[in-house]
C-alpha cells in the first residue's frame, strides 16, 4: 500500500513497515487502544498492558494484557518476513496459553508488579502496584467502572478464568499470509473456552513531520453462538465459586439487612460474581462480599469512615473509594448499619430519605 501526503513542502511518500519486531511491541506496550477490542465485539473493555517478555518455561511471552472483568490477553509479535508468522506461531501461541492458564492470581500480580516497576513500563504508570495501575486505568478509561469495583473480587476474576481456560491470544503482525488467518479462523471456529484472533497493525512514517499513522484492522472473528451471560444467584455461589453454606447464609443475611435498613431509598439488590451490590435511586452504594483473602465483608461507597467507634472484633479496611469491614459483621447494629448506608448515599450526591 502507498500512502502520499502533501503539505506546502509538496507530495512526498510516507515510509511503511517496521524496522524490527521489538519496534511493534514497543509501540503496542506503550500504547494497547493500536488493539482494535472494540472490533471483537462492541462493548469489549479495554486492555492494560500487565508484562513484555513475560517468561513462560517455553520461552516468553511478547505481550501480556487484562481487562477488567480478569480475562487476560497473550500477544505475540511476528513481521511477515519472519518465517515463523505462518503457521508455527499458532503452536507458540497455544504453548504460551497453556502454561499461562496455569498461573494463579497471585503470580499474574507479580508478573504485574514486576511490569509496573521496571523500566520497560510506560511511565504513566512506572512505581504503582498492580491495584494502583488498574484503578487508574479504569478511572482513565471508564470512570463508572469504578463503581463497586474491587480488587479481591478482580483478582478472583483472573482465577476463574484461567481456571476454566479462559484467555484471548492475539497475533500481532504488519501483513498476515492466507494460510496464517485461514488457521485462526479455524482454531477459533472451534474453541469453546478461548478466542484467537490476528491484527494487521500497519504503520506508516512521515519523515517530515515525524509523525506515525496506524492503521490497525482485526482478523479471524468467526460467527459464534454467543454464550449466555451467567446469572449469579446465591446457590451459583455455592456451585460456582466453591461458597461454604455457612458463607453463603452469612452474605444472604448480611444483604437482607441492607435491605430492610434502606427500605425507603428505593434498594435494587444486584449479584455479580463473587459480590452483592444495592443501588440506591438509581446509584451502586453499598453491598457484601466474600474473598479468599478477607472471608465475608460489607463494603460501603465511602472514602473514610464516617463512624466512630466501631463493635470490637470488626475490622475496618478503607480503599481509595470504598470502605471494607470484616470481622464480627452480626454485632452491628440496624442503626449503626443504616448511618453507614446513609452516608455512603450522602457520598454520591443523594439525601436519605427518613
Amino acid at each position: 500500500m502507498k500512502i502520499l501526503i502533501q503539505d506546502e513542502n509538496g507530495v512526498r511518500e510516507l515510509e511503511e513497515g517496521y524496522a524490527s519486531e521489538e519496534e511493534l511491541q514497543v509501540f503496542l506496550r506503550e500504547h494497547s487502544e493500536l488493539i482494535p477490542v472494540d472490533d471483537i465485539e462492541l462493548g469489549t473493555p479495554p486492555l492494560l498492558c500487565i508484562g513484555w517478555e513475560v517468561g513462560v518455561a517455553s520461552g516468553s511471552q511478547d505481550l501480556l494484557y487484562v481487562d477488567q472483568t480478569g480475562l487476560l490477553t497473550v500477544v505475540e509479535t511476528k513481521l511477515k518476513r519472519n518465517q515463523e508468522a505462518r503457521r508455527a506461531v499458532v503452536g507458540q501461541i497455544l504453548e504460551y496459553a497453556s502454561y499461562a492458564c496455569a498461573w494463579t492470581a497471585g503470580e499474574v500480580e507479580a508478573r504485574a508488579h514486576k511490569f509496573f516497576s521496571s523500566k520497560e513500563c510506560p511511565e504513566e504508570y512506572r512505581g504503582f502496584t498492580f491495584e494502583q495501575a488498574l484503578r487508574h486505568f479504569l478511572d482513565k478509561t471508564d470512570s463508572h467502572a469504578l463503581e463497586g469495583f474491587s480488587y479481591p473480587n478482580f483478582l478472583d476474576g483472573i482465577k476463574a478464568n484461567l481456571e476454566q481456560g479462559r484467555i484471548r491470544l492475539v497475533i500481532a503482525i504488519d501483513e498476515p499470509p492466507p494460510s496464517l488467518l485461514r488457521t485462526v479462523e479455524f482454531v477459533n471456529h472451534y474453541s469453546d473456552h478461548f478466542e484467537m484472533y490476528l491484527i494487521q497493525l500497519k504503520r506508516f512514517h512521515d519523515v517530515g513531520t515525524r509523525q506515525n499513522i496506524f492503521v490497525p484492522a482485526l482478523f479471524g472473528k468467526v460467527p459464534r453462538t454467543r454464550r449466555p451471560r451467567m446469572e449469579w444467584s446465591w446457590d451459583k455461589y455455592a456451585t460456582e465459586l466453591g461458597w461454604s453454606d455457612g458463607d453463603v447464609q452469612k452474605v444472604q443475611t448480611l444483604t437482607t439487612r441492607l435491605e430492610s435498613v434502606s427500605q425507603s431509598w428505593q434498594p435494587e439488590t444486584h449479584f455479580n460474581q463473587g459480590w452483592v451490590t444495592i443501588y440506591c435511586f438509581g446509584k451502586s452504594v453499598f453491598g457484601t462480599q466474600k474473598t479468599k483473602a478477607t472471608g465475608v465483608e460489607l463494603f460501603f461507597r465511602l472514602k473514610q469512615n464516617p463512624e466512630k467507634s466501631l463493635p470490637q472484633g470488626v475490622n475496618p479496611r478503607q480503599m481509595k473509594e470504598y470502605l471494607y469491614l470484616s470481622g464480627k459483621l452480626d454485632s452491628i447494629d440496624d442503626e449503626q448499619l443504616r448511618r453507614l448506608c446513609g452516608a455512603a448515599l450522602r457520598e454520591v450526591g443523594l439525601e436519605p430519605i427518613t
